[in-house]
């Protein structure tokens, strides 16, 4: 997770999403593996990327906790819960 964010070109970040599957192997790779990971995050926060990390919890984990407490400007933390819908007709992207 670290590796794959430090190739992240700093050119357009500005314009850049960046999509992370899990909180938890973003927190996990900050506490162990790589103590530059909130910063390199911050810094491609303060430029304006926009970065969405997925989870599978409906309430805040420890990883977003965690996070929360990391980050310079926390306020940029949102946590969105996103479902799969359980219609039996193909809905989003799929429809």
């Amino acid at each position: 997770m670290a590796r794959r964010l430090a190739e992240i070109d700093g050119r357009g970040i500005g314009r850049s999403v960046i999509v992370l599957e899990q909180i938890e192997d973003l927190a996990h790779a900050a506490t162990v593996s790589d103590d530059t990971l909130i910063e390199r995050l911050d810094a491609m926060l303060e430029k304006g990327a926009t970065v969405i990390v997925g989870s599978r919890a409906q309430n805040p984990v420890d990883a977003e906790r965690h996070l929360a407490r990391s980050l310079r400007d926390p306020r940029r933390l949102l946590a969105l819960s996103v479902q799969r819908s359980t219609a039996s007709t193909p809905e989003g992207a799929l429809a």
